[in-house]
Order: structure tokens, then sequence, then C-alpha cells
């Protein structure tokens, strides 16, 4: 539909192109589309290493298992695993899938690799504008970690009664009649002296 007159544009009126700003566009056709068009070469470009905590969980869209492609890929394969792992590293290469160059985190996996898509940076909206309003209270905050920490310790310590209690019914189903009579019958000394 067009904007002003409220009439359907004819499917040959229709071109594509590129914002330059809110009123300027560029057109572009369809055979500069595919002349910019990246082929897919199935191979990855490392760029750089990287620690893996430097990575915001904010720019991983997805994790794809990457293993070679023929006999020839395998030694180069192994060398690159072998040399991330050894590294203790993430290594950031470019890939191109579907005419599109993409951003990877590749990560050893046992005998292979895993490959993270990454957004680019403009892909990822700031969360100032979302949480630019929200307050900050101190007090409520403190309080809450306490009670989050009272929570945590109560846990871990029924876990462990429970793990205790747990390894006393054990002990009594292996425990050999006589010791059971002995236990049973043995006397608990006087508390009230």
């Amino acid at each position: 539909m067009d904007a002003d007159p409220g009439e359907e544009i004819a499917s040959e009126d229709i071109v594509k192109g590129y914002a330059l700003d809110k009123d300027n566009f560029v057109e572009v056709t369809k055979e500069e589309l595919e002349d910019l068009a990246l082929e897919s070469t199935r191979t990855i470009k490392i760029d750089e290493f990287v620690e893996r905590d430097e990575i915001d969980p904010r720019y991983l869209i997805r994790p794809y298992y990457l293993r070679p492609d023929g006999k020839v890929g395998h030694d180069a394969f192994a060398v690159i695993r072998e040399t991330i792992r050894e590294m203790n590293k993430v290594a950031i290469g470019r890939v191109v899938l579907t005419n599109r160059e993409h951003i990877v985190a590749l990560e050893p996996l046992e005998k292979g690799l895993v490959g993270t898509l990454l957004r680019y940076p403009y892909e990822v909206r700031s969360e100032e504008e979302y949480f630019d309003e929200i307050q900050t209270v101190a007090v409520a905050f403190n309080v809450a970690i306490a009670i989050a920490k009272a929570k945590v310790r109560g846990k871990v310590k029924e876990k462990a009664r429970e793990k205790a209690r747990e390894k006393a019914r054990k002990a009594a189903g292996k425990a050999s009649p006589a010791t059971s009579r002995l236990i049973s019958t043995a006397t608990v000394p006087d508390q009230s002296m």
C-alpha cells in the first residue's frame, strides 16, 4: 500500500534500497545485490582469541557442531582444535552462511568444535533504554541478599543431613544380625547425673 493515497502498489513499482536517513534512500538493483552476495566457502577465518568470559551472553545466537570435511581437512582441524584447547581461549572468526557473513565463536568439544554464531554489536540493543527508569533501593537489596543466603545455607545443611541419614540407612541394612542385636540392646548412659 502506498502511504499517501492508500492504493496498492504494483509489484513492478516496488524496488529495494538502502536508507541513508529518514527521507533519503539509495535504490539497489537485483544485479547489484547478486554482485554483493557472498559465496559460502565452507571455511572459517579466525581473527582473534579471547577469554570465554569476555563474550557477553547477549551476543550468543545458536551453537553448531563442527567437524572436518574430508580427509584433507582432518589434520588442520585437529591443529586448530588443540591450539584453542591448549590456549584455553575462544577463537573468534568469520564464516559465510546463506550469503551472509557471520561472526562465530569456536570452542573445542571432545573431538570436534562448537561454533556459536554471534550477533553483531549493532544487533544488540542497549539495556539503558529499557532499564533507565528503574530505581535502585539498597535497603531492599541487602534484605533480599540476607534471605537468599539463609535459604542457600539451609538447603546445603538439609542436603548434608539427608546424605548422613542415607549413609546410616545403608550401613544399617548391611549390618550383620549380631551387630544389629548389639546395637538394639545397647543401653544409653543416664544423662541426669
